[in-house]
């Protein structure tokens, strides 16, 4: 299994699964944007290493998990 890494800068330090927006919240929170750009990005992730965000439609299943980075992660 190879582990996701940021498309920013490549690190493997990165949140998969951080944060999950419900797409009717999405909608009502941001009116400037079509149902159709707010489904592709529902799922938010974190680079601990660039501070990057990349937002993917699914759920990550070969990332590094939150409670991982907060024990191991050095920069």
């Amino acid at each position: 299994m190879i582990l996701k890494r940021c498309p920013y800068c490549n690190s493997m330090w990165v949140c998969w699964n951080w944060c999950h927006w419900d797409l009717e919240r999405l909608v009502e929170l941001n009116p400037h944007f079509t149902r159709e750009e707010l489904e592709n990005g529902q799922w938010g992730h974190e680079c601990w290493a660039c501070s990057g965000v990349n937002e993917t439609r699914d759920k990550v299943c070969n990332g590094m998990p939150h409670w991982f980075l907060v024990r191991f992660f050095k920069e």
